[in-house]
């Protein structure tokens, strides 16, 4: 069963109104509020490495902040930051040297990484990572 079956009558017709009745992942997150983007910026502070990690992987959290943790010292964190869709390319290139071959797997999965980082992680001495980009490639996006 569908979790929309339990919307009542009124926010379904809401929901037709809004989009069309296309699927609910093409409707966009409301804009992240100060509280939220503050909890990020403490998340990423956090001591604990799990606490980092989820401020890492946050829809909203700001550049500045992946930024940062693109330097983490634990490499769970710098693989969340490489995970993120938002996370800014000169932290993805930075990344895409990282000491860690888990890391550098996660930005060669990234689909909209810049060519030139792509063609350099192809080159990668671990062969996890060449093969991640050779999937990441075929997806054609």
């Amino acid at each position: 069963m569908s979790c929309v079956s339990f919307l009542t009558p009124g926010q379904r017709a809401a929901l037709r109104r809004a989009g069309g009745g296309g699927p609910l992942s093409r409707f966009i997150s409301p804009p992240a509020t100060e509280g939220k983007l503050r909890r990020i910026r403490l998340m990423a502070l956090d001591p604990d490495h799990r606490i980092r990690e989820s401020a890492a992987l946050a829809v909203h959290a700001p550049p500045d902040v992946l930024r940062a943790l693109t330097d983490d010292g634990v490499p769970s964190v710098r693989c969340c930051v490489a995970r993120n869709p938002g996370t800014p390319e000169s932290s993805l290139a930075r990344l895409a040297d990282d000491g860690d071959p888990h890391v550098r797997g996660w930005v060669a999965a990234q689909p909209y990484i810049p060519a030139e980082l792509s063609d350099r992680l192809a080159g990668d001495p671990d062969p996890q990572v060449r093969r991640v980009v050779a999937w990441a490639r075929g997806w054609g996006v």
